[in-house]
């Protein structure tokens, strides 16, 4: 009987490591996707649109 639980018990810890680790790798490709998505479309920005993009405003017109 302890043998079985011992043996379920490793079994749990082994799926839900496994799941952990799916996850966090999941999490950085995610990551990756996000900046390199991020950085193509800064890149096709101009230095004006880019810095409003960096730092979060709006689109505004300069000058008005």
């Amino acid at each position: 009987m302890r043998f079985a639980l011992e043996t379920a018990s490793n079994d749990i810890a082994f799926a839900l490591t496994s799941l952990a680790r799916e996850k966090l790798s999941n999490q950085s490709n995610q990551e990756e996707e996000n900046i390199s998505v991020t950085t193509n479309l800064l890149e096709e920005k101009s230095w004006p649109e880019r810095n409003d993009a960096v730092f979060g405003r709006a689109e505004t017109k300069y000058g008005s």
